[in-house]
């Protein structure tokens, strides 16, 4: 889970980053290349695709988990209650 948080923090912060960059920057030798902050941004989306299917976050993950119900609570009988004497004495 801390993994997908991780990407999830990274994907918007380039993001956030991109807003104030275009798309493609120059280089040093004058090609124009995609920004990088946009190849971050989809890698760590693409990460989070990936982990959020462990976790059941798409609908075809989430049909292959297998929810086990919990076991009933043991029913505590008026036997069972402890009586603390001396706490406030």
């Amino acid at each position: 889970m801390a993994a997908y948080c991780y990407n999830y923090d990274l994907w918007m912060t380039a993001l956030e980053a991109l807003k104030s960059e275009d798309m493609v920057v120059e280089t040093a030798n004058g090609s124009l290349v995609q920004n990088p902050l946009l190849g971050i941004a989809n890698r760590a989306q693409e990460r989070m695709r990936t982990f959020g299917g462990l976790f059941g976050l798409n609908p075809s993950s989430r049909s292959r988990i297998i929810a086990v119900p919990p076991k009933p609570e043991k029913q505590a009988k008026p036997s069972d209650k402890k009586v603390v004497t001396g706490f406030f004495e």
